[in-house]
Order: structure tokens, then C-alpha cells, then sequence
């Protein structure tokens, strides 16, 4: 009725703002969120001015998932009004969504100052909290939120999410009896209802409640979080079929959302292609070593996603004498320092001076990571996919070890498919079969080449073996670090728990003792894999998995 009445208006005035606002805002109800920019543009055509319709195109685009845009409408707001909460609001949702933590972080603070008692800029100052990993911060804007005002949805979810990943699962369940019975039926309660069932274990309840909601309801992001837990426990009840089902319309989720959001997997898929095809000893050599380091160089745990590298961080990490870094792209901030793609071409280029100012480099950034280093602690950085810069970390720590982590190749590539990872160029690798089979083929390739033209100290541990044979395959890899065998290795699962936030997908699973239930799981799909898994079979002998299979 409302369109109608704003089209009938329009007819008679074409060029009345109000009017175009006005119907943009019905369309943007409706979820016609194109046709809403559109009539916003329109407005502002005829009153650029209009602090009101900068922030709304602003929103738009936001949800929208066109977040330069509505940086750009957020900052013209801004200029006609540089007090306006909503437009630093819009602003700060912008630079959020396009990983600008700290930037947007900022601009909620300046909202703070001018509404300090505003509970939905408390809300973001503490989301952004949590994702820089200050977790006490989160906690604290986030509960300020909900008593400035208990009605709002998102600050009870981002508590929840808070105590989900930092593994505080009695005060995850505390904060959802605290929800107000008129937002019980929100369908972003009733997710977190069902996050609580899965870590609880209640799989059939878990299933029961997320099977009421109505997925529509729910903003995109979340709805591939509704079909990773549906996809999780229904695999726990071995429904594999309908198990892989969600996990398929999880990704496809996330493929829609990865091209709104312009990430596209050829960038990182090309530079592995490169590697492969340019690699050899000769053009790889730095001009000159870099000389070891006095005080010891650090160990490198590398791998495919999901091969079992965050139990071994976290079984690692227990033992007194090791400090992880875990999960942290340093040697990625040391790339981005040189302004191009590492290349074998690039590593030939690099003179001693520009080795030791990179080494230095990685060493100032690991240095804000880790607390202070007790005399003779082994240093260890997990990130699994530096096994693609192992040449450049060899040249920086011609000292340095490497962990290589592997799993049987087609549980790797199906747990990978079944991971709800953040987007970025690496992971979209990982939302179908058949690409994810490519970039594990792709990058052992590149694993192979390098470990047959460089001299590298690694140890190759199986996920099978770590769990299977706990204490003497842990016992295996101290050795290979130097050290003694620690009793509180057994209790791993106990430094999980104490760990603050985990920044990987199995920051749940670390938390709990050994199990095998995950060890050939990828039997229970061939079906559903088919044809897709062929190209792994080369990797099946090259790592020993024939016997398996």
C-alpha cells in the first residue's frame, strides 16, 4: 500500500526528496535492497545536504554488502555533520566489514564520546574488541550494552559468541537465561539456543531447534552458521547425507557472500601455480645466507588446513618450555613489507641487509604476540599455510625447524569443506569440492619440490598417529625439538581451556581428550565425494596412506 501511495506522490511530484526517500525506505523494507539505493541516489540528487539520506544510502549498502560505498556515503554524512552518531555508526559497520578492525574501532570511540550511553556503539566497540583479541574489553562494552538497553538482540548474541569461542560454555548458557522473553523467538537467539545444544551435545535437540528457524529471518552471515551446526550434528548422528547437504548450502552461502564481498580464489590459487612452475634451488638462493640467529631461531608448524596443527599447538604449547604463536600471519606482514608477491625471482634479489631488516621485522611483530620469553623457551609459529613460504622463512632462519602436519588427504580436503572459515583469499579455495582437491594437490606439489631442492630440518608428524598413539608420538617430536617429555602434556586438553580466544575452527575440539572419531571420516562420503577426490591419489602413496584406502 505504501509503494503505491509514494508512486501516486512521485507522479505528481518527481523531484520531491522526501518523496524518493521515503519510497527507498519501503523497498529497503521489503528487501529490495538495489532498487532502495537507487531512490536514495535519487533523493540526494535533490537534496545533497540531507545528513539523513547519506546515512541511509550508507546502511543500504551496508546491508547490502557494498561497504566502500557506504564508506563513502557514511563520510559525506559526516562532512555535513561531524557529530552525527548514525553516520560514525555506518561508518565504523564499513570499515568493520572490510577488515579495518582498528580503524573502525576508532570511530566508534568518537561516536562514544558524543553518546556514551549509546548501547548499540557500546555493542561494536566491544564486537571489535573481540576481534582484535582484547577479550576483557569485549566482555565489558558488551554487558554495558545490554544495561543501557536490555531489548536489543545482537549484544546477548555477541556475549554468547564471546563465551562460545573463548570456551566459558556456563557463562554462554547464564547469558542466554538472561534474554528477555520478548526476544526468545528471535531467530538469532534461537541460533545461539542451538550453538549451546551442539556444545552441550544434545545433537537431536541442536537439530530440533534449528530446524524451526525460519532461515530468511536470519542476516546471510548467520545463515551459514545455521548450516554448519546443522551439518556438524547431524554428522555426530551420522546422517552423512543430510549432514552433506548443509554443509553444501553453507558454502554455497558463503560463495554468494565472497562475491558481494569481491574475494576471489584465482589471486592465491595463481601464486601457488607460479611457485610451482618457477621454483628450483638455483633461482630460489638468496646473494647471501643470512647468518643464524645467537639466541636460536623459531620452529615452524605448517600444513594443509585442518590437518590436526591446532591439537599439536595445543598440545605443545602445554609443555613449559614452548611458547605458540598461533594463527598469526607474521610472515605474511614480512611479505607485505617487500610491495610485491614473493616469487623465486624476488628471493634471488635479496641481499643479506634486506634478509637481517626482514628477520628483524618478523621478530618485532612476534614479540607484540607473545608474552615475555623465559631463558632457553622454544619459540613455535603455527600458521598451517606457510608451508607455500617455507624458501623465504629457510632464508630468513637457515636454523629454523619445521613441524609438517598431514592427515589423510581426503579427510583434510573434506574437513576443510566442512569448516565455516573467514573469507579471505586462501579459504573461498575451500567452498567446493573440487577446488579445495586442487589447492591440496597444488600445494603439496610445491611441498614436494621444496623439501627435494632444500636442505630443511622437519619433522613429519600424522594426525592419525598423534592421536592414536598420543604419548609416543608426542614424545617423537620433543625429541626433535630438543627437550624432555613434560607429564603435563597428558592434560592438554586442560590448556585448551585456559587458552583465551582460539583462532581456529577447532577451537572446541582442542578442548577435549584425544579421540578418533574424525580418523577416516571422509569413508562415510565417498558418495557424496564421487570423482571429485581422484586427483589425491597420487598423495595417498606419497604420504604412506595406501594401506588405508
Amino acid at each position: 500500500m505504501a509503494l503505491k501511495e509514494y508512486n501516486k506522490a512521485l507522479l505528481l511530484q518527481p523531484n520531491n526528496s522526501s518523496y524518493l526517500n521515503n519510497k527507498a525506505n519501503v523497498l529497503r523494507e521489503m528487501g529490495q535492497l538495489n532498487g532502495a539505493t537507487k531512490f536514495y541516489k535519487l533523493a540526494l540528487q535533490f537534496n545533497p545536504t540531507s545528513v539523513r539520506y547519506w546515512c541511509n544510502l550508507a546502511k543500504v549498502c551496508n546491508e547490502n554488502n557494498k561497504f566502500q560505498n557506504a564508506e563513502k556515503a557514511a563520510k559525506n554524512a559526516l562532512k555535513i555533520d561531524r557529530g552525527s552518531i548514525e553516520a560514525l555508526n555506518n561508518l565504523g559497520l564499513a570499515l568493520e566489514n572490510q577488515n579495518k578492525p582498528q580503524q573502525a574501532l576508532e570511530i566508534y570511540k568518537n561516536a562514544l564520546e558524543a553518546s556514551p550511553e549509546n548501547a548499540i556503539i557500546n555493542c561494536n566497540i566491544g564486537k571489535l574488541y573481540f576481534v582484535i583479541n582484547e577479550i576483557q574489553q569485549a566482555t565489558k562494552f558488551i554487558k554495558k550494552s545490554i544495561s543501557l538497553n536490555p531489548n536489543l538482540v545482537e549484544p546477548y548474541y555477541n556475549l554468547c559468541e564471546i563465551y562460545d569461542k573463548t570456551n566459558q560454555i556456563d557463562q554462554f548458557a547464564k547469558t542466554l537465561s538472561l534474554v528477555p522473553n520478548t526476544l526468545n523467538k528471535d531467530p538469532s537467539i534461537q541460533l545461539k539456543k542451538g550453538q549451546l545444544k551442539f556444545r552441550t551435545k544434545q545433537y537431536i535437540e541442536c537439530i530440533d531447534l534449528l530446524d524451526g528457524i525460519d532461515v530468511q529471518k536470519l542476516p546471510i552471515t548467520k545463515r551459514s552458521i545455521l548450516h554448519e551446526l546443522l551439518g556438524k550434528s547431524l554428522d555426530y548422528m551420522q546422517n552423512f547425507d543430510k549432514a552433506f547437504f548443509n554443509f553444501t548450502r553453507m558454502n554455497e552461502i558463503n560463495f554468494d557472500m565472497a562475491y558481494n564481498f569481491e574475494i576471489q580464489a584465482e589471486p592465491y590459487k595463481k601464486n601457488i601455480v607460479n611457485l610451482i612452475h618457477n621454483f628450483t634451488e638455483q633461482t630460489y638462493s638468496p646473494k647471501n645466507n643470512s647468518e643464524p640467529k645467537e639466541k636460536g631461531s623459531p620452529t615452524f608448524i605448517i600444513g594443509f588446513p585442518r590437518s590436526g596443527t591446532t591439537l599439536l599447538d595445543t598440545v605443545l604449547r602445554s609443555h613449559p618450555d614452548i611458547e605458540v604463536i598461533e594463527e598469526k600471519p607474521l610472515i605474511d606482514t614480512v611479505i607485505s613489507s617487500l610491495n610485491e608477491p614473493v616469487s623465486p625471482n624476488t628471493l634471488t634479489k635479496l641481499s643479506q641487509t634486506q634478509l637481517i631488516k626482514l628477520r628483524n621485522l618478523y621478530e618485532e611483530e612476534s614479540k607484540k604476540l607473545v608474552k615475555q620469553i623465559q631463558n632457553g623457551q622454544i619459540i613455535i609459529d603455527k600458521f598451517p599455510l606457510n608451508i607455500i613460504h617455507v624458501p623465504l622463512i629457510n632464508a630468513l632462519f637457515p636454523e629454523s625447524k619445521f613441524i609438517l602436519v598431514i592427515r589423510h588427504p581426503c579427510d583434510c580436503v573434506l574437513s576443510c569443506f566442512m569448516q565455516n572459515f573467514e573469507l579471505n583469499e586462501a579459504m573461498v579455495n575451500f567452498l567446493r569440492i573440487k577446488d579445495t582437491v586442487e589447492l591440496y594437490c597444488n600445494v603439496m606439489k610445491l611441498w614436494s619440490i621444496y623439501s627435494e631442492q632444500l636442505i630443511l630440518n622437519v619433522e613429519i608428524v600424522k594426525y592419525e598417529n598423534l592421536v592414536s598413539n598420543f604419548e609416543e608420538t608426542s614424545k617423537k617430536i620433543l625429541n626433535f625439538l630438543s627437550l624432555e617429555w613434560d607429564d603435563n602434556l597428558l592434560k592438554f586438553y586442560e590448556t585448551g581451556r585456559a587458552r583465551n580466544k582460539i583462532m581456529t575452527p577447532s577451537y572446541h575440539q582442542v578442548t577435549e581428550k584425544i579421540y578418533t572419531y574424525a580418523t577416516d571420516r571422509w569413508k562415510n562420503y565417498s558418495k557424496n565425494l564421487k570423482t571429485d577426490i581422484n586427483p589425491l591419489k597420487p598423495w595417498l602413496n606419497y604420504f604412506s596412506y595406501h594401506e588405508k584406502n
